[in-house]
């Protein structure tokens, strides 16, 4: 009997973490990425053996433009499957994401610090 009740709640929390993983992925739909998130990671709570769960938490947090814990996300997805290649893909997008907010940061430094007559009329035109 005890076998039973571990594999009946193994059973349970299989299915509400593949419950959980589809709400997330409905409202990614909706473009709601932070509820979204908060259901992919349920679903990990779950069952952190269920991998969709990490795709879905993954793709939440990219979706938010939370590049850092997208690619985290992936990273305890590799360590449940090793060698996944669409993790290891995925991951990579990442990276190309996380770097390309980078040099938009910086370059939006870089125009806040342009002099004031590079964004505006020199005073000598009209002049002549």
């Amino acid at each position: 009997s005890v076998n039973c009740r571990t594999t009946n709640y193994d059973g349970a929390a299989r299915e509400s973490s593949v419950l959980y993983a589809y709400r997330s992925l409905a409202r990614l739909h909706q473009k709601r990425s932070d509820e979204a998130r908060s259901d992919a990671a349920r679903s990990i709570s779950h069952d952190p053996s269920y991998v969709k769960g990490y795709f879905r938490l993954d793709a939440a947090c990219f979706s938010g433009e939370k590049y850092e814990e997208a690619q985290d996300a992936f990273r305890a997805g590799l360590a449940v499957d090793p060698g996944n290649a669409l993790f290891e893909k995925e991951m990579e997008r990442c990276r190309q994401k996380m770097a390309e907010a980078t040099w938009k940061k910086q370059r939006g430094a870089f125009a806040s610090m342009a002099a004031p007559w590079f964004c505006c009329q020199p005073p000598w035109v009209g002049v002549f």
